[in-house]
């Protein structure tokens, strides 16, 4: 379960950086078929900034879930091992 909140994590950081990108550094050739779609004129720039804004909000939220969730189970954790610590000295 961990690896699947690391996995999470990682995704969250890479959706966010691409959006960046595009959004921020208009870095449009990050979007598959974008400059052939942009010259024959199907594509605008509004579309590049839509897609980049929406990789960025996408990635930080898959970004801040799976921190939450790191933090949960890190905390869980240590809870559990408090509660393993008590129960082993009351049990002498």
């Amino acid at each position: 379960m961990l690896v699947l909140k690391l996995i999470s994590a990682i995704l969250g950081v890479a959706f966010s950086f691409f959006g960046y990108l595009i959004f921020y550094k208009n870095k449009y050739s990050l979007i598959n078929g974008f400059d052939a779609d942009y010259k024959a004129g199907r594509k605008t720039e509004d579309y590049a900034k839509r897609v980049g804004l929406t990789e960025l909000v996408l990635g930080a939220a898959i970004l801040f879930v799976a921190m939450i969730l790191l933090i949960f189970i890190f905390y869980s954790s240590v809870v559990f091992l408090a509660d393993e610590g008590r129960r082993l000295e009351g049990a002498t």
